[in-house]
């Protein structure tokens, strides 16, 4: 419900005021359709702009309703999430305009609506209303008034067209007990009969529904003699008869369902009672009447809000007055800090604000966000509230969290009389935010002339910027407010102020389309060729976003790149007219980029061939720079290193084609009309890449078709050798792969560092694109220049699948790499045990030793691999075996810190007082680590404490002069 939306809007964090539009300026493009600007600014409605009100209170859907503009309707309707206020789909109504009716959003058509139809005895809206909610036969008939045929039907034809869905959460708003008792209450007793068989509580709802339209007769009716629960609660919200009943004010239905016995003080599923129901409506009566029942004055709901809250919001002064006679707490606040006289402020109820305030409310209390009553009378424009509140002593100049103040709140939405008052009673005028924003920015930003000359004429400062550079002019300028930016450069403001991005007043203007503006710092000495930090001026923003108008303004006056930015955004007829002013059509900016490459980069087919028919040059490159890539894939690729990731950004040299941006980038279409006009196909760029290449890479198929189908080189090498099979390969684009080998491409030809096309796919894992290229030719044991097979790469990278696929295709199992590392060993290294029992399985040679004299089993014991360890010892590995150093497998695992593992070992017979070429045991090794785990279980498995190694060194010396202290401790207890 509004009320709720409006405490919520309150309490948001600071928002961005750059990007709301002025309240006045909705409201002159709400009454002013056809108008371009109109349209502009209707398309930009948020829901901030939806609830702000005019001065005359109206929400801009009320002023749209009144003028009947659908346009605005529809988008107003749709941008507010939480629903309107039901008078506003009541006014929707009052219209009589079947067009205007059909945008009420189907969950708001409810018996309300209904009952209103029927009052103005709208047929034509009512047939609709039936139509959109799907109305059955049976309430056809009721509508049209049709009770002999109705009482003719039997039980089985009522209950197929009884729709009975009763909660909001339903698509439909509106049941058929409500349609019943609008039209034809005098049939209730027929349908009691025919449907109470199957309705058990069909008396307790019609109860419910009769108590909601006050049809005193037939709650009179329902509740003698027929055993009617009045406490049942019929629907899932949990609300009672008496809670309807108080809602919409129906003081004698109340007093016939208190006297059977209701409960005053239920709770429905928010915690709201009947009276902050009645409350909330007004209905002072109804008010008195539970009261005099036994309410509860202060009771809450779940937020925290009383039911003298409800009626201060609503504003309904007879209801607060009997509220606070009886008791009510003034200063009680909800959970988010507002108390009743925050929601009287807010709305520009005095007289409930003088009551209030009279009975001892706090005027300078603040809510969680530290607004005060000032600020929310302030912000809403109610000039005699703040008179109030400060003819009693109210702070003026009190910040929120945020540090808005009142006076910042009312400059910011046009309210010239508050600011007034404001300044009258000493509030800083130059008072900021934490962002730097004062009044006079605020007002700029909003359009706001007449408060940007008062608080002028009460020494603002003119050219104060905020945190990021931005100062009044540039604001008013960004927005479009020329008269602003007239009065504030008359006043002395600095024309061409910069930010922190270097941005200008006269950039602001051009990025917006705002020509008058731009003409007019123009005229006061705008600097146009200045550019910001990132190299743009003012007309290349202007052609950036077709800013056609503006662009001609700024051309002759201009020395820039903007046809570029004009061409990449697609705005054509700015391309024409920069080419007309003798625009370079092959100008490139500091990276190379002309405008056909722009326009290729994203796809613009239309530019590119106006560009192509005036001449520019389809062969250009952009310049010889260097670059970090943007795909890691790339970045991967280049990497000497077949079992790790690359060690860091490769770098690309550039020098790119047009062709070679849109084939990169998909653009088939732009692809072929490049070729058509003559670009060179198999052209490369400062790192051999062509555009068949790049195309392959990003998986772009129909480029790759068009391109080998136009006579591209389909094994033409990049600067590393690679080709466009194997960048496919790399990428998993089989159908690419499946192609490029259809087109001839070499299945096994190598890169610079000897890697294949299968290599990387078993790398990768891309099982599937190994299959094609071995069913292609591609050899399973070609080895790279470091001797590694796509056998080891795949199990490098764990990828089980993918090891047994090349070993059925025939991949040596026991083939070694330059460091003498076995297909096992890379398995056990990665620690997988499934592919080394494969491999095991296929015949790996278990004993088998690298260069380094390393077997699979110390490898994984240097990992910490159990499962793998077991494995291979299980499988007859050595356990006792030595590498080039004289370590064994325990060794190994010992100084690692393994237990488990040396446990394992020593259970499957390694030898605890083996030696290393130093002289050194197991125990030694472990000590000098700090290991002291290791080393007790060492020492139980009969490790020799004071054996030393050829240095003359023990354990306990090695442990101690690293600073082990457990471990000396263990020693020395040990002997």
């Amino acid at each position: 419900m509004l009320f709720l939306i409006l405490t919520v809007s309150c309490t948001l964090n600071k928002f961005d005021v750059r990007t709301k539009g002025r309240r006045e300026d909705l409201s002159n493009a709400i009454h002013n359709p056809d108008s371009e600007d109109s349209k502009v600014i209707l398309s930009k409605i948020n829901t901030y702009t939806a609830l702000h009100k005019n001065e005359n209170g109206m929400l801009p859907i009320e002023e749209a309703i009144e003028v009947e503009n659908l346009e605005a309707i529809e988008l107003l309707i749709n941008v507010e999430p939480f629903g309107y206020p039901e008078k506003i789909y009541e006014k929707m109504i009052g219209t009589r305009n079947l067009a205007i009716f059909k945008l009420i959003p189907q969950e708001q058509l409810d018996y309300r609506l209904l009952l209103k139809i029927k009052e103005n005895e709208d047929k034509e809206l009512e047939k609709e209303f039936l139509k959109r909610i799907e109305a059955t036969e049976l309430e056809q008939l009721i509508v049209e008034g049709r009770k002999e045929e109705i009482k003719s039907k039997d039980k089985t034809w009522i209950l197929e067209n009884y729709n009975d869905e009763r909660s909001l959460t339903h698509r439909r708003r509106v049941n058929t007990t409500e349609i019943l008792f609008i039209y034809m209450e005098e049939l209730m007793e027929d349908m009691i009969k025919k449907l109470e068989d199957e309705k058990k509580d069909i008396k307790d709802y019609f109860l419910l529904i009769a108590s909601v339209l006050g049809k005193e007769e037939v709650v009179k009716y329902l509740l003698e003699g027929n055993n009617t629960d009045v406490n049942k609660k019929v629907d899932e919200d949990r609300w009672t008869t008496l809670m309807l009943a108080a809602q919409n004010g129906h003081k004698k239905v109340c007093e016939l369902l208190l006297e059977e016995g209701e409960q005053v003080d239920t709770i429905d599923k928010h915690e709201r009672t009947a009276m902050m129901r009645a409350a909330e409506n007004g209905h002072k009566e109804v008010c008195e009447l539970l009261l005099s029942r036994g309410a509860q004055v202060d009771s809450t709901n779940g937020k925290g809000w009383s039911a003298l809250m409800f009626a201060a919001e609503r504003g309904h002064k007879e209801v607060c007055e009997l509220l606070v006679s009886r008791g009510a707490q003034i200063d009680t606040a909800n959970k988010h800090g507002w108390t009743a006289l925050m929601f009287a402020a807010q709305n520009g109820h005095k007289e409930i604000c003088e009551l209030l305030i009279g009975r001892g409310a706090q005027i300078d209390i603040a809510n969680k966000h530290r607004w005060t009553v000032m600020m929310l009378a302030a912000q809403n424009g109610h000039e005699e509230v703040c008179e109030l509140l400060l003819d009693i002593g109210a702070q003026v100049d009190t910040k929120d969290e945020h540090g808005w103040t009142a006076i910042m709140l009312a400059a910011q939405n046009g309210h010239k009389e508050i600011c007034e008052l404001l300044i009258g009673r000493g509030a800083q005028i130059d008072a900021a935010d934490e962002y730097g924003w004062t009044a006079i920015m605020l007002a700029a930003q909003n359009g706001h002339k007449e408060i940007c000359e008062l608080l002028i004429g009460r020494g603002a400062q003119i050219d104060a910027a905020d945190e990021y550079g931005w100062s009044a002019i540039m604001m008013a300028a960004e927005n479009g407010h020329k008269e602003i930016c007239k009065l504030l450069l008359s006043r002395g403001a600095q024309v061409d102020t910069r930010d922190e991005n270097g941005w200008t007043t006269i950039m602001l203007a051009a990025q917006n389309g705002h020509k008058e503006i731009c003409e007019l710092l123009i005229e006061k000495g705008a600097e146009v060729n200045i550019a910001d930090n990132n190299g743009y001026t003012t007309l290349i923003m202007a052609a950036q976003n077709g800013h056609k108008e503006v662009c001609k303004l700024l051309i002759d006056r201009s020395q820039d790149n903007a046809l570029i930015f004009a061409a990449e955004n697609g705005h054509k007829e700015v391309c024409k007219l920069l080419l007309s002013r003798g625009t370079q059509i092959d100008a490139k900016n500091k990276e190379g980029w002309t405008a056909l490459m722009r326009a290729a980069y994203v796809g613009q087919k239309e530019i590119c061939k106006l560009l192509l028919d005036r001449g520019a040059q389809i062969g250009l490159k952009t310049n010889r720079w260097t670059a970090y890539y943007k795909h890691k894939k790339r970045q991967e690729l280049f990497s000497t290193k077949v079992y790790a990731e690359s060690e860091g950004n490769e770098l690309d040299k550039n020098e790119w084609t047009a062709l070679m941006f849109a084939a990169d980038n998909g653009h088939e279409e732009v692809c072929e009309l490049l070729l058509s006009r003559g670009a060179e196909i198999d052209a490369k760029n400062g790192e051999g890449w062509t555009a068949l290449m790049f195309a392959v890479e990003r998986g772009h198929e129909e480029v790759c078709k068009l391109l080998l189908s136009k006579g591209a080189e389909v094994d033409a090498k990049n600067d590393n050798g690679a080709r466009a099979l194997i960048l496919g390969a790399f990428n998993n684009h089989k159908e690419i792969c499946k192609l490029l080998l259809d087109t001839k491409a070499r299945a096994n030809a190598q890169d610079n560092n000897g890697i294949t096309a299968l290599i990387l796919a078993a790398k990768n894992g891309y099982k599937e694109v190994c299959e094609l290229l071995i069913e292609k030719g591609a050899e399973v044991n070609t080895v790279d220049k470091a001797g590694r097979t796509a056998l080891m790469a795949a199990a490098f990278n764990r990828h089980e699948e993918v090891c047994e696929l090349l070993i059925e295709k025939g991949a040596e199992i026991n083939a070694v790499d330059e460091d003498g590392r076995t297909v096992l060993m890379i398995a056990a290294l990665m620690e997988h045990k499934e592919v080394c029992e494969l491999l095991i399985e296929r015949g790996a040679e278990v004993a088998a030793v690298s260069k380094y004299g390393r077997t699979a089993l110390m490898i994984a014991a240097n990992r910490e691999n159990k499962e793998v360890c077991e494995l291979l010892i299980e499988k007859g590995a050595e356990v006792n075996a030595v590498d080039e150093y004289g370590r064994t497998s325990l060794i190994l695992a010992a100084e690692n810190g393994h237990k488990k593992l040396s446990q394992l070992l020593i259970e499957k017979g390694a030898e605890v007082n083996a030696v290393d070429e130093c002289g050194r045991t197991a125990l030694i090794r472990a000590a000098e680590r700090g290991h002291k785990e290791v080393c007790e279980l060492l020492i139980e498995k009969g490790s020799e404490v004071n054996a030393a190694d050829k240095y003359g060194r023990t354990a306990l010396m090695r442990a101690a002069s690293w600073g082990h202290k457990e471990v000396c401790e263990l020693l020395i207890e040990k002997g």
